[in-house]
C-alpha cells in the first residue's frame, strides 16, 4: 500500500497555485493603478538584513523541497521541510503589511491559497506523508 499523496502531485500543486498567485496577486496594480515592479536596490536599502537572509533562505529550500518531489519522488530532509515552513512566515508578514490594503478579494484568496499550499507540501514532508510504508 502506498503513502497517501505523492510528493510529485503535491509539488505539482504547488506549482500552479504559485502560478496562479503570481499572475493574480503579483502582477496586480497598485494603489495609485502602477504596476508593481521589482527593485533590488529598494529591497536591500530599506529591508533589514534578517529579513533578507530568511527570504533567500526561503527560496533555497522552496528550491530544495520542490525540486526533491518532482524529481526523485522522494521527501526532503525534516530538517529543511520545516525551515521551509518557518521561513515562510516573515516573508508572508511583510508581504502583507505592504500589500493587503491593495489586494481585493480574488487575490486575498489566491495568496492565502497559495501560503496553504506552501504549508501543506512543507508538512508533507516534515511529517513524510507521501512515503511508502516498509514491507
Amino acid at each position: 500500500m502506498r503513502g497517501m499523496v505523492s510528493y510529485r502531485v503535491v509539488a505539482v500543486g504547488y506549482l500552479v497555485a504559485w502560478v496562479v498567485m503570481d499572475q493574480l496577486v503579483l502582477r496586480s496594480k497598485g494603489v495609485v493603478g502602477e504596476p508593481v515592479c521589482f527593485d533590488p536596490r529598494y529591497m536591500w536599502e530599506t529591508i533589514p538584513m534578517w529579513r533578507i537572509v530568511v527570504s533567500l533562505l526561503s527560496i533555497a529550500t522552496t528550491y530544495f523541497v520542490v525540486g526533491l518531489s518532482i524529481g526523485l519522488n522522494r521527501a526532503a530532509p525534516r530538517w529543511c521541510a520545516l525551515i521551509c515552513l518557518m521561513a515562510l512566515f516573515p516573508d508572508v508578514e511583510r508581504y502583507l503589511s505592504l500589500r493587503w490594503p491593495c489586494m481585493g478579494g480574488l487575490e486575498r484568496s489566491a495568496y492565502w491559497t497559495w501560503v496553504t499550499a506552501h504549508a501543506l507540501m512543507c508538512l508533507q514532508h516534515a511529517m513524510r506523508w507521501g512515503a511508502r510504508p516498509c514491507r
